[in-house]
């Protein structure tokens, strides 16, 4: 499943690289110093949102009252969600064996 990268992230992220690129053209070595140090700041920035943005995720899960997941008919063993698509009001959640390759399709109000 493709997640939508946080635009907040992709910020961070291009912050940090524009933080590179003027610390390989630096004049001094203070000044080198400093953007180096910007682009680890940026990248740390980067790494902390992402993870509230996963934590907001899994926490979000956790309330829902269905959990998404199903048992496989053929070999009994647990699915894993491959895709989830909005139709109307309701989530169509896919699911695929891992063990014997089968699909399965649920809907969720």
């Amino acid at each position: 499943m493709l997640q939508v990268p946080d635009p907040i992230v992709l910020m961070y992220l291009q912050r940090a690289t524009r933080a590179r690129e003027l610390a390989r053209q630096a004049n001094s070595r203070t000044e080198r110093l400093f953007h180096l140090r910007m682009e680890d700041n940026w990248m740390k920035l980067s790494v902390s949102a992402a993870l509230v943005g996963r934590v907001d995720l899994f926490t979000q899960s956790l309330q829902s009252s269905q959990v998404p997941y199903d048992v496989c008919g053929d070999c009994q063993n647990v699915m894993k969600v491959t895709t989830v698509e909005t139709q109307r009001h309701n989530d169509v959640y896919t699911f695929r064996c891992d063990h014997c390759g089968s699909h399965a399709e649920r809907t969720a109000a």
